[in-house]
């Protein structure tokens, strides 16, 4: 006999209904609409699941933590996000800054001496796709000079090589 849901209603049905109207993320509005559906109406994790994206287990997951939290479960931040890092974006911004100078001055800049001051300060090695991974992080790109003049003229490049004294 399949289990269906009985929900403590730590919210009413206007309450959740606002929330949804706050929530931003689509997997918190999949999950809020999941709980206001088995709060209308009592109905198994497999019914539940044909309404939404959400797998079978993942609707008894999170119906277990709703009655659990209530609706503490949709303060939370949430999977994903930056979790780990050598150094915070602020501190990271500064530690660009200085290099940010020299390029400015004309200076070339590589990601050997980015490297190279980046294990300096925080004391290990790293690989260099954390380097790649920083400057793509501020918006940083390779800058290279194109391979010809945009206002090259082919026929006096032709004319001037047939008119210079040869060696």
């Amino acid at each position: 006999m399949t289990r269906y849901t009985k929900m403590i209603p730590h919210a009413t049905e206007e309450e959740l209904q606002q929330l949804l109207r706050k929530v931003k993320s689509f997997w918190r509005v999949q999950q809020i609409q999941v709980i206001i559906n088995a709060q209308r109406k009592p109905q198994t994790a497999e019914q539940l699941a044909a309404y939404s994206t959400l797998s079978k287990h993942r609707i008894k997951q999170l119906l277990r933590a709703y009655h659990q939290q209530g609706l503490q479960i949709f303060e939370s931040q949430g999977q994903g996000g930056r979790k780990y890092g050598y150094l915070s974006l602020e501190e990271e911004k500064v530690f660009l800054e200085g290099f940010r100078q020299q390029a400015i001055a004309g200076k070339i800049v590589t990601t050997d001496v980015i490297q190279a001051a980046f294990e300096a300060k925080i004391g290990q090695k790293v690989a260099r796709s954390t380097i790649y991974r920083l400057l793509k992080r501020h918006h940083w790109r390779q800058v290279v000079p194109r391979p010809d003049h945009p206002k090259k003229d082919p026929t006096r490049q032709e004319d001037f090589k047939k008119n210079s004294p040869g060696e």
